[in-house]
């Protein structure tokens, strides 16, 4: 009866004792161990890291959330620290992410996202979108929930003829 507090790995937390008795008086006695595990939310993306995306371009995509025993707590979700309330399925939310405009909407357990890249990326080499979302009782998604789109700002070392090394900035390159 009651809870218990937090308890440390290989604890178990309730312990019963069994008797079971048959006809004519013979027992047997057991121990039986409970252990409740607290599962948590969890996230999967259709957009890969590292997927490419130019100036002014635009990644879209799903993301699955796998909430647990618990359920979703909704109106803790987040993108980059920011709160976005998708408690309404089906409602799109816009905001500013890496001077982009993200759109997120929600049905059901699957938030649908799309990225439209600034016209001017300036010096980035990647564009992160974290997001962020608790259960009903405070636990946080249990695996990574940043998306990582790079941009073609990226420097390439080249080993030079003397031994110096040369930089080459891709999108500076003409073909």
């Amino acid at each position: 009866q009651g809870t218990k507090p937090d308890l440390a790995a290989g604890e178990t937390p309730e312990k019963f004792a069994v008797v079971v008795k048959d006809i004519d008086d013979d027992t047997a006695n057991i121990d039986i161990d409970v252990s409740i595990i607290d599962d948590v939310p969890s996230i999967a993306f259709t957009t890969q890291d590292g997927t490419l995306i130019e100036a002014g371009g635009v990644v879209q995509g799903t993301a699955s959330i796998t909430q647990g025993a618990d359920g979703a707590d909704w109106s803790t979700f987040e993108i980059n620290g920011t709160a976005v309330d998708v408690s309404v399925e089906g409602v799109t939310q816009t905001l500013t992410v890496a001077g982009g405009t993200l759109e997120v909407s929600r049905t059901g357990t699957t938030i649908t996202y799309k990225y439209t890249a600034p016209a001017d990326l300036g010096d980035a080499k990647s564009i992160d979108i974290g997001f962020g979302l608790k259960d009903n009782d405070g636990d946080p998604l249990s695996n990574d929930s940043v998306i990582n789109l790079r941009t073609d700002n990226i420097v390439r070392i080249i080993p030079g003829a003397s031994g110096e090394d040369l930089a080459a900035n891709e999108n500076a390159l003409e073909v």
